[in-house]
C-alpha cells in the first residue's frame, strides 16, 4: 500500500475514479471495488478513503472461507489510516470513530483525538459533531472499560457548545439535533428553552430530514416552544409523508419475514383528519407542497 499517488496519466485515473463511486452510488459494490482498489493502491487518498468504507461494511468484497469479521475491520483501518495520513478529513473521521469503538490501546483517547482535529482543522463539520462529543463527556478509565488512557480527557461544554454552533452553521444534522435536543432536555448547564429547541428542530427539517419534521410537528400538536396548531401539526406530518413516499415501504423479503412498515406520520394524521374541517385540511396540504417545492433539490 502506498501513500504517494503518482498518477501517470490523471484523465484516465480521475475517470476510473468516478466510475468507481458512480458504481458504488449505484450499489454496484463488486464494480465499485474493482475499479478503486488498484487507484487505492496508487495512492489516491480518496479511492484508499472509499476501499475502507467497503471493507468497514464487506461491500464489495467477501471474507474468505474461515476468515473472522474482524479482518475487514482491520483491512479498513489500514486503508483509512493510509487516506488520513495524506490529511482526508473523511478517513481521519473514520479512523478516530474506529480507535474509540474497538479501545485499541492504551493511547486511544488522546489518538483518536488528535485525528478528530485534524479534521475539524479543515472545517469538517462532522469531525466538530464528534469532536463535541467528547468534550461533553470527556474520556476515562471507567469510560475505556477499564483500560487506563495515557491522559484523561476532562469534560469542556463549552467548548463543546462552540464546535456545535460552528457545525451548525455548515448545516450539519448531526449538529442541528444535538442542540436541539440540549435545549430540549437542558444539559451541560444550558437551561430547558423549548423555542430555542424547536427553532434548531425546523432547521434540520429544512434540510430534509424526515424524523426532524415529524418532531416539528409534533411540536405544533402539543405546543411544545410554538404555539399550539392543528394546521401547522398536519403539514408538518403530511410533509414528511411525502417526503418519505415509497421508499420505506416493506420489501417483499421483509414481507416475508413478517416486518410491517408503520407510516408513524399516517398514524399522527388520523386524529387530525377526524377533527379538522376539511377546508383546513386542504389548506395544510397546499402549506406542504408550498413547503416541498420550495425546498425540494434544485
Amino acid at each position: 500500500m502506498t501513500t504517494s499517488p503518482t498518477l501517470a496519466d490523471a484523465p484516465k485515473h480521475e475517470q476510473a475514479y468516478q466510475q468507481g463511486t458512480q458504481a458504488y452510488d449505484s450499489q454496484d459494490y463488486e464494480t465499485a471495488f474493482k475499479l478503486l482498489l488498484p487507484l487505492a493502491e496508487q495512492g489516491d487518498a480518496r479511492a484508499q478513503y472509499q476501499i475502507g468504507v467497503m471493507y468497514r461494511f464487506s461491500e464489495g468484497v467477501k471474507l474468505k472461507e474461515g476468515e473472522a469479521a474482524i479482518v475487514h475491520q482491520e483491512k479498513a483501518k489500514e486503508w483509512f489510516t493510509a487516506a488520513a495520513k495524506q490529511g482526508n478529513p473523511d478517513a481521519q473521521v473514520k479512523l478516530a470513530d474506529h480507535i474509540l469503538l474497538f479501545f485499541e490501546n492504551p493511547k486511544k483517547a488522546t489518538e483518536a483525538l488528535a485525528w478528530l482535529e485534524k479534521a475539524v482543522a479543515q472545517d469538517h463539520a462532522f469531525a466538530k459533531c464528534e469532536l463535541a462529543d467528547i468534550y461533553f463527556e470527556g474520556i476515562t478509565d471507567d469510560i475505556a472499560s477499564g483500560t487506563p488512557v495515557d491522559k484523561e480527557i476532562k469534560p469542556d461544554p463549552d467548548k463543546a457548545i462552540e464546535l456545535l454552533n460552528s457545525a451548525a452553521e455548515q448545516n450539519s444534522i448531526c449538529a442541528l439535533n444535538k442542540l436541539s435536543r440540549i435545549h430540549q432536555k437542558g444539559k451541560y448547564g444550558i437551561p430547558v428553552n423549548l423555542t430555542e429547541a424547536h427553532k434548531w428542530l425546523v432547521k434540520t427539517a429544512e434540510l430534509g430530514n424526515t424524523d426532524s419534521m415529524t418532531m416539528v410537528g409534533d411540536n405544533y400538536a402539543n405546543g411544545h416552544g410554538v404555539e399550539q396548531s392543528d394546521l401547522h401539526a398536519y403539514m408538518w406530518y403530511h410533509t414528511a409523508s411525502e417526503i418519505t413516499g415509497d421508499s420505506n415501504k416493506p420489501t417483499p423479503e421483509m414481507i416475508a419475514y413478517g416486518i410491517v412498515y408503520v407510516d408513524h406520520n399516517a398514524e399522527r394524521l388520523k386524529p387530525l383528519d377526524e377533527r379538522m374541517p376539511s377546508d383546513k385540511i386542504t389548506e395544510a396540504k397546499n402549506l406542504s407542497r408550498l413547503w416541498i417545492d420550495e425546498h425540494k433539490p434544485k
